[in-house]
């Protein structure tokens, strides 16, 4: 399918192009954030770009419109605080009013929503009203999800639970009465939304995170202790207390450095104090993350959460760095990745300490990565993604009749909205 979009984009012409996300790096260190900021600014090379987020500012170089959102839920908040932040996120008359008159007011070819949370449902719901080309991408399962993870109390939910259905009811289908296309980051990630009704199978393409080139070279080279690292958000469901076990587990003397911040900071530093062979840093960015990949040899993504494709694993390969990733979400899709349990740090620790023992496999899996680094390029992705958008533009179906939000939510409790089983998995091939 996606070759098809690419070959009917020969020399596309200049497109009105509006992105919208719910806030920009300036208001919060995140990786939806970054994708879209970086994606707005490479489009804007060939076409007219503006983004609608709930941020007050942003870069110099974007033009950048402001709608109100929500204020961020903070972490620990109680449950009632929770469910009235997210019953206020389902649907709202006047964001409806605001966002259909921005997107008015810029007039673009096609509008491509990232992650929405805090604008509440009512920026499908005015898309919709537009009757304007609507491209959408997965970042994670916000449009099924109220915690974006399908976890709830810790364990796998199957986007069963009543908050999951509320959110699928509204969210979710005021997103399918005007989607040409949704692009998901992960195969896996394509077929929940498929398996959920959000799209046709047809109309929804899988094109994995792109990376800016970084400094590639051939690991396991290096004499001494395996070296691995970590980067991302310090909490539970990145699975830091099994990466933690992993290294008590391990039979090996490899080392970890940890990049990142988060609840579980605290922790890590613990952990720092009480065990040599683990380094932590804090966040990083810049230098300091060329840095960070440069030291390590392998990376490891034990996620127990419902991941969709970390833009840290893209960087990993395209700087030919082998990794471990558990066994959720669209992890397993990673290029000559070692896949393990999720939640079992034995199991984390028994990968690892197969690297460290060979590392004459180490360094055959680096060059296979460092050879194919072309197919993990920032550019290639861009492309891809901006073919889709052309496409849609072409496309152009008429906007389905609306259902009220209420209504919809309805015919969810009355099982007229199909459930989405979080468990099924990609075939074989890749479909």
């Amino acid at each position: 399918m996606l070759a098809a979009v690419r070959s009917q984009v020969s020399s596309p012409p200049r497109l009105r192009l509006l992105l919208v996300t719910h806030t920009l790096p300036h208001d919060e260190a995140g990786g939806s954030q970054a994708y879209v900021q970086a994606l707005a600014s490479a489009l804007r090379a060939t076409n007219d770009v503006c983004v609608l987020s709930g941020s007050t500012r942003g870069p110099t170089d974007l033009q950048v419109r402001t709608v109100p959102r929500l204020p961020p839920l903070t972490a620990g908040a109680d449950t009632l605080t929770q469910a009235w932040w997210h019953a206020r996120d389902q649907w709202s008359p006047r964001q409806h009013l605001r966002v259909r008159r921005e997107i008015e007011r810029f007039a673009p070819d096609v509008v491509h929503t990232h992650q929405c949370q805090g604008l509440t449902s009512a920026v499908f719901s005015a898309i919709a009203a537009t009757g304007l080309p609507h491209v959408h991408t997965a970042h994670d399962l916000n449009l099924l999800c109220m915690n974006t993870r399908m976890h709830r109390g810790g364990e796998e939910c199957s986007g069963r639970c009543a908050a999951c259905l509320v959110q699928r009811g509204i969210r979710a289908s005021l997103v399918a009465r005007r989607l040409d296309f949704l692009i998901a980051p992960s195969e896996r990630f394509r077929r929940v939304h498929v398996a959920a009704g959000v799209v046709p199978d047809e109309r929804a393409l899988t094109i994995h995170q792109g990376a800016e080139p970084g400094e590639g070279f051939e690991r396991g080279r290096r004499r001494g202790p395996l070296r691995v690292g970590f980067i991302g958000t310090l909490a539970g469901h990145k699975g830091i207390p099994t990466l933690l076990g992993a290294v008590e587990a391990s039979r090996r003397a490899w080392t970890l450095e940890i990049a990142g911040d988060g609840p579980l900071a605290t922790r890590v530093s613990e952990a720092v104090r009480t065990n040599t062979r683990i380094a932590y840093q804090g966040g990083v960015a810049g230098e300091e993350k060329e840095a960070f990949f440069a030291r390590i040899d392998v990376l490891a993504v034990p996620s127990e959460g419902e991941e969709n494709a970390p833009l840290a694993v893209t960087e990993a390969c395209v700087r030919g760095i082998p990794t471990v990733v558990s066994d959720r979400g669209g992890l397993a899709e990673t290029p000559l990745a070692s896949v393990v349990a999720s939640r079992d740090p034995d199991a984390l620790a028994a990968a690892i300490d197969r690297f460290d023992a060979d590392r004459e496999e180490l360094g055959a899996r680096s060059r296979l990565l460092l050879e194919r680094a072309d197919t993990f390029s920032w550019k290639r992705h861009t492309d891809a993604v901006a073919a889709v958008l052309y496409r849609a533009r072409c496309l152009a179906p008429p906007a389905a009749p609306m259902l009220l939000p209420v209504r919809r939510a309805a015919a969810t409790g009355l099982g007229l909205i199909r459930p989405v089983d979080s468990r099924a998995r990609s075939s074989p091939d890749g479909r």
